[in-house]
């Protein structure tokens, strides 16, 4: 139980018994689920402070898992978001790869941009809010939407078919192709 105490989101510290072939939530993580919310265990802030990256975890999972971030876990995110550069650069590779490769890799960004995350991590991307595009051409808005929508449509080979460097060559390519 106090290990449970310790980890990140309450969907994280469910616990099964294998003997009794049950599950065991100390953290109310069924009643999450249940009812579609990401919740850190705790204190919000405190489980970020503990470790930045479960910012970007708290990102994907909401977007893999079709959650909504719980507005204590959400407001404790968005204060801690410029933090996130004290996180190694290799780990937020890792993270940010792992979005980009989910179902909805526009909804990944679009969190990492109202979060403050996206300013933190690829200030690049984050600056394409606002550039106008010619709009005979791109009726959808400026360059940021426009980005969105590439993320929106991307298809990626499946998994058994590419090795994952090309997949996430090709998902950082779709999210990168318009920052120059």
């Amino acid at each position: 139980e106090q290990d449970v105490q310790r980890r990140d989101f309450t969907i994280n510290g469910l616990l099964y018994d294998p003997v009794e072939e049950r599950v065991i939530d100390h953290v109310g993580g069924r009643a999450d689920l249940e009812r579609g919310v990401l919740r850190c265990i705790g204190e919000a802030d405190a489980r970020f402070d503990e470790d930045r990256l479960r910012m970007l975890r708290a990102v994907r999972f909401a977007v893999r898992f079709e959650l909504t971030i719980a507005d204590e876990t959400w407001d404790a995110l968005r204060a801690r978001a410029p933090q996130i550069t004290a996180v190694s650069a290799e780990r937020i590779r890792d993270e940010l790869c792992k979005m980009l490769l989910e179902r909805r890799p526009d909804q990944a960004l679009v969190l990492l941009q109202s979060s403050g995350l996206l300013a933190a991590i690829l200030p690049e991307v984050e600056a394409l809010r606002g550039v106008a595009q010619p709009v005979e051409y791109h009726p959808e808005g400026d360059v940021f939407e426009h980005t969105r929508l590439v993320l929106s449509h991307l298809t990626l080979p499946p998994a058994d078919e590419a090795p994952s460097w090309r997949r996430e060559a090709l998902a950082l390519g779709a999210l990168l192709h318009d920052v120059g």
